[in-house]
């Protein structure tokens, strides 16, 4: 099982340069945020309780 950091991390993707490239400034791009948690923490406490329980169950089957 992969072990990951509970967190925010941000999104980058970088290319490599081609031959003869001269303008390589729009080779990375950086862009968005993932929030890494505990599946079923909703509140984002890093806890799954009965909170997390009352945020799903107050919002179950209603839309946006």
């Amino acid at each position: 099982m992969l072990k990951t950091t509970l967190g925010n991390y941000t999104i980058k993707a970088q290319a490599d340069s081609l031959l003869n490239e001269y303008n390589t400034t729009d080779n990375t791009f950086i862009d968005g945020i993932i929030k890494i948690k505990i599946l079923g923490d909703i509140n984002g406490d890093s806890v799954v309780d009965m909170f997390d329980f009352g945020i799903f169950a107050q919002n179950y089957c209603t839309t946006v």
